[in-house]
């Protein structure tokens, strides 16, 4: 008959039975398995993620966008010397509007934007090898926000179909359009309040008809149906358009995958029964309150109504869920390497140093996420795969902290075998 395993005296947890490391292994890569598997047959059965299209004739502005608009939108009491005689008056036009302070920007490029928008049969540069300024204006409609998103792209002719490459420097005006309830009149917001300026670089191929697409503005929160963009180019070399126009591609995400995402979420939440949420083993009940988390409670408010809160919430709700699964791993294999000890450790001692990582760790991926976040939602000029100096800090700590897990990872894999193979006095 098998001994009875001693009871331990100092405090230490109770060990959990470990058949073997290769089984473990074994146990994990088949759940790897399936759930690739299910995610590959689940998404190939999903509706289309998003949709693409091609803006279609927009309105195009170029040398009016000069001195003397600008004068005229500053008021009669302006005191500018600047005289609209140079070839490139709109250089000079943007140059004296940047040059304002930050509110007398907005309304003075607010009111160059629109009278442009304004006016039709706006006239061409008279000299297309001049033409280093354009202005483009379109309108964006029928957008939900279970549409969750949208983002456009500028492509630029290259009419000589050679390799060249160019820096543009755009200026983004975006007004979203609603109904107000008190006139019964629509009405408009300004999306973007500053004057903001992105410079890009166009990189156009050999025997193509347009350059690659420059991303430019991304909206990842969609509070009105309908949308006026005015963007500004203004190029380091002559925009020899010769009657072609830069086109505009939008891509939005579509309602039908939003909807299945919602209906596959209520099917899961439906199938977690209250016996399963009761399980003895604290670390699975805590994986699968944590995985409820990660599953976003808030997703419905999310894509229906669009919410800051709600967005940085289920960015702290995935990030708990991801520190828990560390901190399960980091004590199932910590616990394999106390199969082989003859003395076992305080609960202070073996929890305390991976519960004050997790912690650090998850404040650290919670910042850095929720700033990503917050910035895509709310600045539609803001390139997620840029480089922002502003976070860079929180990036390298991300990285930091990820290269500690995995060296504290593999060395108590290491020692566990080192546990397990010692001989046994």
């Amino acid at each position: 008959m098998k001994a009875k395993s001693e009871q331990r005296d100092d405090g230490s947890f109770m060990r959990i039975d470990v058949i073997s490391m290769l089984k473990l292994l074994l146990v994990s890569g088949i759940a790897i398995t399936f759930l690739a598997l299910f995610v590959l047959i689940g998404f190939g059965g999903s509706p289309a993620v998003a949709n693409s299209d091609w803006t279609s004739s927009p309105t195009r502005c170029t040398s009016d966008f000069s001195i003397s608009l600008y004068k005229e939108c500053l008021g009669p009491n302006s005191t500018t010397t600047v005289n609209d005689t140079d070839t490139n008056g709109t250089v000079s036009a943007i140059d004296e509007v940047l040059s304002l302070s930050s509110s007398e920007q907005r309304s003075v490029l607010t009111c160059m934007f629109d009278s442009c928008t304004n006016r039709t049969n706006r006239p061409f540069a008279s000299n297309e090898q001049s033409l280093q300024v354009v202005h483009y204006s379109f309108g964006l409609n029928g957008l939900k926000q279970l549409n969750r998103y949208f983002y456009l792209e500028a492509s630029f002719p290259n009419l000589k179909k050679t390799t060249r490459s160019f820096d543009v420097t755009m200026t983004p005006h975006v007004k979203g359009f609603y109904l107000n309830e008190s006139s019964g009149n629509q009405t408009y917001a300004n999306i973007i309040t500053n004057v903001v300026q992105k410079t890009v670089t166009v990189e156009c191929d050999k025997g193509e008809a347009y350059c690659e697409p420059a991303y430019f503005l991304r909206f990842g929160d969609i509070d009105f149906n309908d949308y006026q963009v005015d963007v500004l180019f203004n190029s380091t070399e002559s925009l020899a358009l010769n009657g072609s126009n830069v086109q505009f591609r939008k891509t939005w995400g579509t309602e039908s995958f939003t909807t299945w995402l919602i209906g596959w979420y209520i099917y899961n939440v439906n199938k977690l029964s209250s016996r399963e949420q009761n399980v003895e083993q604290g670390f699975v009940v805590a994986l699968v309150l944590s995985l409820i988390l990660f599953n976003d409670p808030f997703y419905f408010t999310e894509a229906t109504y669009g919410s800051n809160a709600a967005r940085i919430l289920s960015v702290g709700f995935q990030v708990t869920f991801f520190q828990m699964l560390l901190l399960f791993w980091l004590v199932v294999i910590d616990n394999l390497r106390l199969q082989g000890m003859e003395n076992g450790v305080s609960n202070v001692k073996f929890f305390g140093p991976k519960l004050i990582f997790v912690a650090f760790f998850w404040l650290i991926m919670a910042m850095y996420y929720g700033y990503i976040k917050y910035n895509r939602n709310n600045d539609v000029t803001w390139d997620p795969l840029a480089e922002n100096n502003t976070f860079a800090s929180l990036k390298a700590l991300c990285g930091l902290f990820s290269a500690i897990f995995i060296v504290w990872f593999v060395a108590l894999i290491v020692m566990s075998f080192l546990e397990s193979s010692r001989p046994l006095l």
